[in-house]
């Protein structure tokens, strides 16, 4: 039963956290142009979002001077001691893209 419980819990923590970065996502899309945003990592695996978790968010269609505004970024509290991880979908590789678009959560 305690398992139960505390998977719903999980759940219902994740479910919230992706509330509210989608208007987090909202607003940045006012500062930073971008053509999509999508989540990944453990904020996509139902019942499996922990407390402690951060929020991976990969953006595809910026341009170079925008990359480098993401370190900021990275660093924006959510939650109380969430972080919010953003930066290019691809990362340091172009297949990265690929798989954050394929695994991940569109939020656009």
């Amino acid at each position: 039963m305690k398992s139960s419980k505390r998977k719903k819990e999980r759940e219902d923590l994740r479910l919230q956290a992706i509330a509210k970065i989608m208007i987090t996502i909202d607003r940045l899309g006012g500062e930073i142009a971008f053509d999509e945003a999508y989540l990944f990592g453990s904020v996509t695996k139902p019942f499996r979002f922990l407390e402690s978790a951060d929020i991976d968010i990969g953006f595809v269609g910026l341009d170079g001077r925008q990359k480098d505004q993401f370190p900021n970024i990275s660093h924006e509290p959510q939650d109380g001691n969430r972080q919010l991880t953003g930066g290019p979908a691809a990362g340091r590789r172009p297949s990265n893209q690929e798989n954050v678009k394929e695994t991940g959560l569109s939020t656009t």
